[in-house]
């Protein structure tokens, strides 16, 4: 709780710093890529804290509604945001929007502020030992734990080369559909109502088993594929439902299985790890995206990422049946 003090009131300044400038007209590109770095970096410690916090908000036992409603939530900002922010700047304008964006962090650290410590699920203290030394912990503990180490060779594998939705689908309604922007709002709206269905029954009654985190994975790759090889607007809306659907019961299959597996001690680490492969790699396979999409073409990317995607999930299957026990 402490830590997102600190980094939710750090994003605010990132993002007043970002309203001052555009309000003022002193904002330059140059500016733009420093606080997104700095946002960048800030994210660094907030997102694995926030994962590890989960099981102190709510215990262990509900750990697995908490991390599914937590994607409902994200996924239905997914699908407002955008719509909200366009009318937000069409109305008040860009600065506006920012100003507005700063303000949503103090509701956040009121929530933090009036949070009744006594009834959180308080974990022992981590070790005081050097950084360097912590992080050899976690990676030690997660290399000798198979369960773990299935789940980061598939976050690896579909964090890097199946997640870069939004590099690929304007690529999509621009090259292979036609469609413009009307089309990719239709595609992105398709991948959110998915992932939402998901998010839904996950809460509801989805169990985080190795079975179907294997089988989201496998179903999450070959619905890439045949997204790489759809021409049409309304078939290629249907894949992305699915694999909107399949990504988010991976993702949260994931997610809860390493915070049950993980000893309080060791928990924000490991969701450290789990953090930089899925959101740190992300950027590499966003780059790697836009090669292989002005070197071999949109529809032929799709399929070589996915293959890269199956390559890897195969990868995953053949360790998980290696270690079984």
């Amino acid at each position: 709780r402490p830590v997102l003090l600190v980094t939710q009131s750090s994003q605010l300044l990132v993002t007043l710093a970002l309203a001052i400038l555009t309000g003022t007209g002193s904002i330059t590109l140059t500016l733009i890529f420093l606080l997104a770095a700095l946002r960048g970096v800030v994210d660094a410690l907030d997102m694995p804290t926030r994962q590890a916090f989960v099981v102190e908000l709510v215990g262990t036992r509900d750990v697995g509604n908490a991390v599914a409603l937590n994607s409902l939530q994200f996924n239905v900002a997914r699908i407002v945001g955008p719509v909200l922010g366009a009318a937000l700047i069409g109305t008040l304008g860009i600065a506006a929007s920012f100003y507005l964006n700063a303000a949503t962090f103090l509701v956040v650290l009121g929530s933090l502020a009036a949070l009744r410590t006594s009834q959180l699920h308080l974990v022992s203290r981590v070790s005081t030992s050097p950084m360097l030394t912590q992080i050899g912990e976690a990676l030690a503990f997660s290399r000798r734990t198979p369960d773990i180490m299935v789940i980061f060779l598939l976050i690896f594998a579909i964090g890097t080369f199946g997640y870069n939705f939004m590099t690929v689908l304007p690529l999509l309604a621009r090259y292979v559909l036609d469609s413009g922007p009307t089309g990719l709002g239709a595609l992105t709206s398709s991948l959110g109502a998915g992932s939402m269905i998901a998010a839904v029954w996950m809460a509801a009654r989805g169990r985080p088993t190795r079975r179907l985190l294997l089988g989201a994975a496998v179903c999450f790759s070959a619905l890439l594929v045949l997204m790489g090889l759809s021409r049409w607007q309304f078939v290629t809306m249907g894949i992305l439902v699915g694999l909107g659907l399949c990504g988010i019961l991976f993702m949260t299959t994931a997610n809860t299985r390493l915070q049950l597996i993980s000893p309080p001690s060791l928990r924000g680490r490991v969701m450290g790890v789990y953090t930089w492969l899925f959101m740190g790699m992300a950027p590499v396979g966003s780059l790697l995206v836009g090669w292989l999409a002005q070197w071999t073409g949109v529809q032929p990317m799709v399929l070589e990422t996915a293959g890269a995607c199956a390559v890897g999930v195969a990868a995953a299957i053949l360790y998980s049946r290696r270690n079984r026990d």
